[in-house]
């Protein structure tokens, strides 16, 4: 029985090199929007939106937060003091959030990286809301031309005449879910497949 480290040196070498080449890699730039965002609506905005601004910060607005010098010192995560009050341990009087679970510290490594990339966020007006947080709106059902019959309660805004002279939308539109799909498909330029 071979001893192991008589391994072949190629693999010793391949080794090596797919240990190293994570720390080689730079960091992937982190997307405000999509990964710092959420973690400030859900730890931070409850305290720090332009309802509440306890201790007078806002994390809701670029221009907002940047009002209070230090907080966020693009390209110097050690000198934020974000940064700072994110890492405490819980319990202390200084930790943030200052209620609930502390950020986890994949959370806090997002944004001390996100910080040292230079903080970038988006100057464009206020913070969306998540879509969890919006009214839903009810779209409305399309009606085809050539129909005689609604399914919709309501009128709908959406009239739509079939591409396809020889389609018969009576036959093929047995609910209000076909109605969708077929104005889809019609905007696509597709037919609906025959029937099997």
């Amino acid at each position: 029985m071979p001893a192991v480290n008589s391994a072949h040196p190629v693999l010793r070498v391949i080794a090596l090199w797919a240990a190293l080449l994570p720390s080689a890699l730079p960091a992937a730039t982190v997307d405000f929007a999509r990964e710092v965002l959420p973690i400030l609506q859900r730890s931070c905005f409850e305290c720090h939106d332009a309802r509440l601004q306890k201790g007078k910060l806002r994390l809701d607005s670029r221009v907002e937060a940047s009002k209070k010098p230090g907080t966020i010192v693009p390209g110097k995560s050690a000198q934020s003091e974000l940064v700072r009050r994110i890492s405490l341990p819980k319990g202390h009087d200084d930790v943030m959030p200052s209620r609930g679970e502390p950020l986890s510290k994949s959370q806090t490594d997002l944004i001390k990286t996100w910080i040292d990339q230079g903080a970038s966020w988006p100057e464009t007006g206020p913070v969306a809301k998540h879509w969890a947080y919006l009214k839903p709106v009810r779209s409305s059902v399309p009606v085809f031309s050539n129909q005689s019959s609604v399914i919709s309660p309501k009128p709908p805004a959406t009239v739509i005449s079939p591409q396809p002279a020889s389609l018969n939308t009576e036959h093929w539109l047995l609910n209000t879910l076909d109605r969708f799909i077929l104005a889809r498909l019609q905007t696509e330029g597709l037919k609906p497949s025959p029937d099997a």
